[in-house]
């Protein structure tokens, strides 16, 4: 019987352990919830199959340091605690009683098991730490061939998705904004070159009217670079001041801007860019995959033609929740990273003699709306949530799906106006945009506060994709 307590009480630590860890994070930032994930998977199943075969084979001693201490991280765990079974096991029925040490001895390295695991828990590389970001790129040196231009810095602002209507309400409080368009000439009225993000900003960066460029939209066919130079003479934004002795370098926190695949010819924004920051993320359970792969009894020994990272992968992306609810941590704080960058960069920049072409591109407030909690609340009131849905990340992915349904609905039944439940979606995702557009104002106040600390003569140019 204490058995089986031994094992009932092992199986409960673990998943109240593992329940301890992962209870109430929400959106980490700088936590080990891959960590917490990886023992989520391993601890359960580990731990019964470990302590049930080491109670069937009468080694109630490593059946409770199995399960009484069962935390499993690493791949290696589950081979080693069988080995330890399988070395006890045979030694219990060879040696005499005069060497029943050596069991207390197995005794103890099934303790150890146990114990490397909560060290490496604490102590893996951080490519298992949840912030979903690479290492930026360094900002190279001036190339001193380079003539040195004359002229004023350039800064290009653009903000993916910025509605003009939004930023001239009075319900929407944006004093840097208001203070640049103060301080400056500006538009009452503009004509996007497209209402989709690749395409306008091809048609931005590239200086070329979209009818030139091809594209009506993200899944158009790309152009291929070579064929706009020859027929259009294209020469892009940042070539040119490449060209005329200006730095250049960009930061783009919108993904789809990298992921040109420019070894097919195709048409890409990094040209004439000395440094392009990407903001490329990755989800930090590919990189304990990877280290698993290099660094463990699986990755050494199972032949890489079977593939199995290919369904470990598998497992570890569905055990880490609904996909569509993980890319919501690449967005939160989005506007905050972007700017650290962007700052970084322009303080260096500012330290050299040249000028420099600075391209600041802004995914806020694209979807999804995930306002900074300074702001969040100032529109979207609580009393105003639609019915049904809660504050839950998972349950405002949802809310995104069902106003999208609803406008599906709308268009089939030939209705032109949103009512009821669609209406009520729409409120409240027009206030967390707008909100969106708050936080996003206290970041340019950081971006513009970084170009007038620089002292240099500059021109700011602020514009939005679509």
């Amino acid at each position: 019987m204490s058995r089986y307590l031994a094992t009932l009480t092992g199986a409960l630590f673990a998943a109240l352990f593992v329940l301890f860890i992962d209870a109430g994070w929400g959106l980490p930032i700088e936590m080990f919830r891959e960590r917490a994930m990886v023992l989520s998977l391993c601890v359960i199943p580990v731990g019964w199959l470990s302590g049930l075969l080491a109670m069937r084979l009468s080694l109630p001693g490593l059946s409770a340091s199995l399960l009484g201490f069962g935390v499993a991280l690493l791949p290696t765990y589950l081979v080693v605690a069988l080995l330890v079974i399988a070395v006890g096991f045979l030694l219990r029925n060879r040696l005499p009683a005069s060497m029943a040490g050596v069991g207390k001895l197995c005794k103890a390295l099934g303790v150890v098991v146990h114990i490397l695991p909560l060290v490496v828990y604490f102590g893996v590389p951080h490519s298992l730490d949840s912030t979903p970001r690479v290492v930026e790129p360094e900002l190279p040196a001036a190339a001193v061939e380079q003539k040195m231009g004359q002229g004023p810095d350039v800064v290009l602002v653009i903000i993916d998705t910025l509605r003009a209507d939004a930023i001239l309400e009075d319900a929407v409080p944006t004093p840097h904004i208001d203070a640049l368009r103060n301080r400056g000439v500006w538009a009452s009225y503009a004509v996007a070159p497209a209402n989709q993000t690749l395409p306008s900003h091809l048609s931005i960066l590239c200086g070329l009217d979209i009818e030139k460029i091809g594209m009506r939209g993200n899944p158009s066919p790309w152009p291929q670079g070579a064929q706009l130079r020859e027929a259009w003479g294209m020469q892009t934004l940042a070539e040119r001041f490449y060209d005329g002795g200006w730095r250049t370098a960009a930061v783009a926190s919108n993904t789809l801007l990298s992921r040109v695949d420019e070894s097919k010819g195709y048409q890409g924004y990094r040209d004439g860019f000395e440094l392009w920051n990407g903001m490329e993320r990755d989800d930090p359970w590919k990189g304990y995959l990877k280290w698993s792969q290099n660094c463990t009894w699986l990755g050494w020994f199972l032949p890489k033609t079977l593939g199995w990272h290919k369904y470990s992968a598998f497992v570890l992306s569905h055990i880490a929740g609904d996909k569509s609810v993980r890319g919501l941590r690449f967005h939160k704080n989005e506007g905050v990273f972007t700017t650290d960058a962007s700052v970084r960069y322009i303080q260096q920049l500012t330290q050299g003699e040249r000028p420099y072409f600075f391209l600041a591109q802004y995914l806020d407030p694209h979807t999804p709306y995930m306002p900074d909690d300074a702001v969040r609340g100032t529109l979207s009131k609580e009393e105003l949530r639609p019915a049904g849905f809660d504050t839950s990340e998972s349950s405002e992915m949802s809310m995104r799906l069902a106003f999208r349904e609803g406008l599906h609905a709308m268009i089939d039944a030939g209705e032109v106006m949103m009512n009821g439940s669609t209406l009520s979606l729409a409120t409240w995702l027009h206030h967390l945009y707008r909100e969106e557009i708050m936080a996003l104002d206290t970041q340019l106040g950081r971006l513009f506060g970084a170009i007038e600390k620089g002292g240099r003569p500059t021109i700011v140019l602020f514009t939005s994709d679509h």
